[in-house]
């Protein structure tokens, strides 16, 4: 079976969209690939292969232990992922667009620009392709997003004892050294948050100013604690606000 990549975009504000994007290596395509072979023929290539590599994709994002755990029982595929930011990913791929590696991504939708010009997929168009609204996809197939994602803080309760509920709320002082969040410029996710941020301070897509101001006095302050937030990290209280 060819390796393929499957680049998933993700749109954190908010914004519904679906859909999936399937791409393979960087090869020259004169259109998009529409029906690659039957779902038997997909099957028993992917029997032969018998693992999916991916990136991005961990157990407890979205469901995808529940998805990759469906492809182990019903067809004996395994799974190995590696964890990292949309930034992380992209150098990888970059790295890797003569010889790819991973056979599955998601990606923050903001990195889908990059995803086109440095020609890093294959056109590809699933069967839900018309159902997939314009903005949530490439034209030529190139990339498609999956799924949508309103922002919350997530709190352990167990050491923040007044949970915080607005942006303002985390400016307090009873907040000093408990907010944490990954680098914006490397993960889709942060990145969305300063532009949440943003527009909940009277910002929008076009004026990130208002969200890097906020998260500018949001560490003068002394709130942010230089911590990678993730389930395990919020568990143990090394990330107290998420």
């Amino acid at each position: 079976m060819r390796r393929e990549i499957v680049f998933t975009l993700s749109f954190l504000v908010c914004v519904l969209l679906t859909g999936g994007l399937f791409a393979s290596g960087t090869q020259e395509s004169t259109g998009p690939v529409v029906e690659p072979g039957s779902m038997e023929e997909i099957i028993t290539a992917a029997k032969e292969e018998g693992v999916l590599v991916s990136y991005g994709l961990p157990d407890d994002w979205v469901n995808y232990g529940g998805i990759l755990g469906i492809l182990k029982s019903k067809y004996g595929i395994k799974s190995m992922d590696t964890d990292m930011g949309s930034g992380s990913i992209i150098a990888a791929l970059k790295a890797e667009k003569n010889a790819p590696v991973a056979d599955a991504t998601d990606l923050g939708f903001n990195f889908a620009t990059v995803i086109t010009s440095e020609k890093l997929s294959q056109p590809y168009k699933n069967k839900y392709w018309d159902e997939i609204p314009d903005y949530a996809k490439d034209p030529d197939g190139l990339w498609s997003a999956a799924y949508w994602g309103a922002f919350a803080f997530t709190v352990n309760t167990d050491i923040v004892k007044n949970v915080p509920k607005t942006w303002d709320n985390l400016l307090k002082p009873e907040y000093k050294n408990m907010v944490t969040m990954k680098d914006p410029r490397e993960s889709g996710t942060a990145n969305m948050m300063v532009l949440a941020a943003a527009f909940a301070h009277g910002g929008s897509e076009k004026n990130v100013q208002p969200g890097l101001d906020y998260f500018k006095k949001l560490k003068q302050a002394g709130n942010i604690r230089p911590v990678r937030p993730s389930t395990s990290a919020i568990q143990k209280g090394e990330a107290p606000i998420a």
